[in-house]
């Protein structure tokens, strides 16, 4: 009896997150995620390597 009523609420929730308006604000949170990661990723192979060299510099010129 209370798994069914929370299998109910359950699917309430679900079918209100992907059809409202909640649903359509999540779904743009993910996208704006998504363009981060991948900005983030171009940025750290295009880059990665000139940040490797003066990481080097910095810790040669400490003496490391």
């Amino acid at each position: 009896m209370v798994l069914k009523h929370l299998q109910g609420k359950f699917e309430r929730k679900f079918v209100e997150l992907v059809y409202g308006e909640t649903g359509a604000d999540l779904v743009e949170y993910a996208l704006i995620l998504a363009l981060v990661v991948v900005v983030a990723i171009f940025v750290l192979t295009t880059l990665g390597e000139r940040i490797v060299a003066m990481f080097e510099e910095i810790v040669g010129a400490l003496g490391g």
